[in-house]
Formats: structure tokens, C-alpha cells, sequence
């Protein structure tokens, strides 16, 4: 999997696999990308949504979802996208899942650093964001 991701352009990536007795599955992973911003497109993580707009409605088979602004000391406004996906899409298809993605700017690059975590344990998704919360709380940036 971190090959993989590696070669889709992630700095980093690492997860976890593994079978449940009652034959289904547990897959966590989390990737770290550098976004290139496309010339031209407005700056800024904040132009990704307005801080207090509402968060977007729920779409068949995503579940509750939700995009919010924060200011980080040392790094700027950072953005936070959550997703809870209940499994149920178009024609029955589907898995639950949830995923979180932190959105921060680079210093003095027009790039985004994105911390993108998944589980497919929908059902412990608070406990999963509070964890990828934690990690993403971390980030610093040299200089």
C-alpha cells in the first residue's frame, strides 16, 4: 500500500489490514500528499469553503460530513474535512467508512500539505477522528 501511494505522489503513507472472525474486514490507513495548487486558483486553504457556512448536505450513501476552518500558531488557517459514509449508495452498493483530511498551507509555497486518514470501522468514527485530531495537532513545519 505505501508503494503504491508513493508512486500517486504521497510523502508518506502507512495502514493496516485485518480479518474479523465474523469474515469481514478492518482497514485503516493514513497518507500524507503535497497538493500542487493549480496557477490561478484563488490562495489559501480558507478558499476551500468559508469559515461558518454549512457544512454540506448529506448525499445518499455519505452519511454526515462537515468542513470547518482553524487557525494554527506557526502555521495559518488550516482546514478540516470529516466524512461519515453509512454504506448505503446508488443500487445498494457500498461500505461504511469514515475519513478525515487536514488541509494546511506550506510555508512560502502556494502548496497544501493533506493528512488523509480512512477507517472502515464507520461505527468508531469519533473515536478515529479524535485520534487523527491528535496527530494532526502535531504538525510543525522546520525552518
Amino acid at each position: 500500500m505505501a508503494r503504491a501511494a508513493h508512486d500517486q505522489g504521497a510523502l508518506q503513507a502507512a495502514g493496516t489490514f485485518r480479518w474479523r472472525p465474523d469474515g469481514t474486514y478492518e482497514l485503516a490507513a493514513t497518507v500524507v500528499h503535497r497538493v500542487a495548487v493549480p496557477e490561478g486558483m484563488p490562495g489559501g486553504v480558507a478558499a476551500l469553503g468559508p469559515e461558518g457556512a454549512p457544512d454540506p448536505p448529506d448525499v445518499a450513501g455519505h452519511g454526515a460530513s462537515g468542513f470547518t476552518l482553524s487557525e494554527r500558531p506557526g502555521i495559518g488557517v488550516v482546514g478540516r474535512l470529516a466524512i461519515v459514509r453509512d454504506g448505503a449508495r446508488a443500487g445498494g452498493e457500498g461500505e461504511p467508512a469514515a475519513s478525515l483530511h487536514i488541509i494546511a498551507p506550506i510555508p512560502d509555497s502556494p502548496d497544501f500539505l493533506v493528512l488523509s486518514s480512512f477507517t472502515s470501522d464507520a461505527a468508531r468514527s469519533r473515536e478515529f477522528f479524535e485520534l487523527c485530531d491528535a496527530i494532526g495537532a502535531t504538525l510543525r513545519f522546520g525552518g
